[in-house]
């Protein structure tokens, strides 16, 4: 009889991190399952130290090359789909699990048979205390993912406090039933890395089942542990999210997307040649051409690029300071980004907020050294923290602007760079957008048939 659960872990030359992600499973409380390693080619003698230390414990399956994240997790799902597993748990290599997590995911599974997928509650391994991701949903007005509320900050849904419902969870930490892979098929290797899952996610959804987040399955992901040298996560995520939305959004919306993305890609290129990184800009470019001109797999030769080092602006600008106020903007990981940015200038900075601010006492539990006043102090340096710098609302004044992206703007900058970005935006928007549009229609119309049933009302 075979086991419950088929684990299935994606590696490539990550040699170290996976065998630490194999002995965190291995010391699971639950056991009734069969693990399998697939290899994407890895150089780094990853097999040879899997086969030495877990060989009677690992199933190892080497692919030929390395197929991405989709195309690996396909191998090892397509061998275990009609074994009589259960369910199939996916991981990836730099992830460890807490010794309950695959339990708490199965009894999930056992519990709400309406459930095709349930994932983790995600935390960073630099940063093991705090919450990095509890699952996402997809953003229909803004075409994109938003990460959900932690549990502490989220409305109680049917299943209690402790399992949201959700768009996607990442293939990091997921467990789906076999019967649904069954029915909707593998993950779309067309998208080489990003987005897949989030595409495979709503297929389940399409189907009636339900993909959940569950808190008491923790894990610990090594991802953005390493510093950023190239444009690879900009091409894939920017050209395969278009493509997504391209395939799935309703005629009548085309228009709203074609404006939005428009916007988008005016302010990333303008900012990238602002910050003089201006193989961001390209990059994006060729996301967007690729996703038109239907390049899907690997990204073609020209595509991924070294990036140029950005100025640190935010240091030079707090040199010289000993007190700052930081208004948030109500988005709890830039404002987590910021403080770490901060303390690692300089661990002599007091910071303050003000008590009036929604985030002040979550994050004051994070980071007691904060301080709290309840009147506004114009003598404090004040830094406000908003979604994009080219849309700051001038009103609210304040010496320094940053943004999600990290972008640092100070008040003397900001209407001498408005004033170059309005003229950009307005040729972007008279003379491409007319242009990408139609190319959108086109791709609509010959990929019509691959369209059906796929269409989000």
């Amino acid at each position: 009889m075979s086991k419950a659960i088929a684990i299935v872990i994606c590696n490539w030359n990550k040699k170290d991190d996976v065998l630490l992600c194999i002995e965190s499973v291995l010391n699971s409380s639950y056991q009734d399952y069969d693990l399998y390693v697939v290899d994407n080619a890895s150089t780094d003698g990853s097999v040879q130290a899997i086969e030495e230390e877990y060989s009677n414990r690992v199933n190892i399956i080497v692919n030929d090359g390395n197929l991405g994240g989709s195309g690996g997790f396909n191998t090892g799902i397509k061998h275990v789909l009609q074994r009589g597993y259960k369910y199939i748990q996916l991981l990836d290599n730099d992830v460890i699990i807490d010794k309950e997590a695959i339990n708490e995911a199965y009894l999930v599974m056992e519990k709400h048979e309406e459930i095709g997928a349930v994932g983790a509650e995600i935390y960073l391994q630099k940063n093991p205390n705090k919450v990095f991701e509890f699952g996402s949903i997809i953003d229909w007005m803004k075409y994109d993912i938003d990460i959900l509320p932690n549990r502490e900050n989220k409305n109680v849904g049917v299943y209690g406090r402790d399992i949201s419902e959700c768009d996607y969870v990442p293939a990091c930490f997921a467990m789906i039933r076999t019967k649904v892979i069954q029915d909707i098929g593998v993950m779309d290797e067309s998208c080489f890395i990003y987005w897949d899952d989030i595409e495979w996610f709503f297929r389940i959804q399409r189907k009636e089942y339900k993909v959940v987040c569950n808190s008491k399955s923790k894990v610990w992901h090594k991802a953005g542990a390493s510093e950023i040298v190239n444009t690879f996560a900009i091409y894939y995520f920017w050209r395969n999210r278009i493509n997504f939305f391209l395939r799935t959004i309703d005629d009548n919306k085309l228009i709203l997307f074609t404006d939005h993305l428009i916007k988008e890609i005016s302010q990333a290129v303008f900012m990238s040649n602002l910050n003089e990184q201006p193989s961001i800009g390209r990059t994006i470019l060729f996301a967007l051409e690729d996703a038109i001109s239907k390049k899907r797999g690997r990204a073609p030769n020209g595509r991924i690029v070294e990036r140029e080092l950005r100025k640190d602006k935010l240091v030079s600008h707090l040199q010289d300071k000993h007190k700052i106020i930081i208004k948030s903007n109500g988005e709890m990981n830039l404002l987590r980004s910021i403080l770490e940015k901060i303390k690692s200038i300089s661990c002599d900075i007091e910071v303050n907020m003000y008590s009036q601010d929604k985030l002040a006492k979550s994050i004051k539990k994070e980071y007691p050294k904060i301080k709290l006043i309840d009147v506004e102090d114009l003598a404090l340096f004040q830094i406000s923290l908003v979604s994009h710098i080219l849309e700051i609302d001038k009103k609210k004044s304040s010496n320094l602007y940053i943004d999600r992206y990290q972008h640092v703007i100070s008040e003397f900058e900001i209407y001498s760079i408005e004033k170059e970005y309005n003229k950009y935006t307005e040729i972007m928007k008279s003379i491409y957008k007319p242009v990408l549009l139609q190319r959108f229609k086109d791709w609509r119309v010959n990929h019509s048939l691959q369209l059906k049933g796929m269409v989000n009302k």
